[in-house]
């Protein structure tokens, strides 16, 4: 699979394009490495075939109940915990559910401010 992506993006072959958003989606979780700083966002539009939504179904400001390494957090820091769901903008169909940990301090402020009032962001240019 990584060789016919890689000989698509190099224009050695066709691929049909509902095939490669695919394989990019399952590569993008089957080994995260090879797509670091892809937005999954366009993937999963890609594969829904038009726009898709963020709905909000849960956010707490808490702190750490316990140390969290993999984001330099010490227990007691304060965290942003979310639930989401990302849905077809037109058809509503949920396409993703996601919990995330957000840690507020490292956002520039305007964004931090945002999310903890519960605004979407859209990383759209």
């Amino acid at each position: 699979m990584h060789q016919r992506l890689m000989a698509a993006k190099e224009g050695k072959a066709a691929m049909n394009l509902k095939l490669s958003i695919e394989h990019l989606l399952r590569l993008a979780f089957e080994q995260p490495a090879l797509l670091s700083g892809v937005f999954m966002t366009p993937l999963l539009e890609g594969h829904a075939g038009g726009p898709l939504q963020v709905r909000l179904l849960a956010q707490q400001l808490c702190l750490a109940q316990a140390p969290l390494p993999e984001l330099m957090l010490d227990r007691g820091e304060p965290i942003l915990e979310r639930k989401v769901l990302l849905q077809g903008r037109e058809n509503a169909i949920t396409y993703l559910y996601a919990e995330s940990v957000i840690v507020p301090r490292v956002l520039p402020a305007p964004v931090s401010a945002r999310l903890l009032y519960g605004e979407e962001l859209s990383f759209e240019a």
